[in-house]
């Protein structure tokens, strides 16, 4: 679970998985950005602010060798912070689709 800064002006989180490549280009000058995409890593970032202003702080960031780590990881916190914003620049390289939510099944 991940701890929010309680006097920030938005209590809203966003979490997003991202291949490192994505990142080291948006930041080249980042040198653990540019190491983490040499590697083929992806990341999973947990941000707390506003996302229609864009404004945010990082709360947590974390590097996965495999695809498969981070797609877990990157679930398991969804799932803790069913609240958040999500988005997958993994499956939608443009950021322009929020991973959908879950559909409850009802019988």
């Amino acid at each position: 679970m991940v701890k929010k800064i309680k006097n920030f002006y938005s209590q809203d989180l966003r979490i997003d998985i991202v291949p490192a490549s994505m990142l080291a280009a948006l930041g080249p000058q980042n040198e653990t950005y540019c190491a983490t995409a040499a590697r083929g890593c992806f990341v999973v970032s947990v941000a707390q602010g506003d996302v229609h202003e864009g404004v945010y702080v990082l709360l947590t960031e974390q590097a996965f060798d495999g695809l498969l780590e981070a797609r877990e990881f990157f679930e398991t916190l969804c799932s803790e912070h069913p609240t958040a914003t999500y988005f997958d620049f993994v499956t939608h390289p443009t950021g322009l689709e929020a991973v959908p939510e879950k559909q409850e099944t009802r019988l």
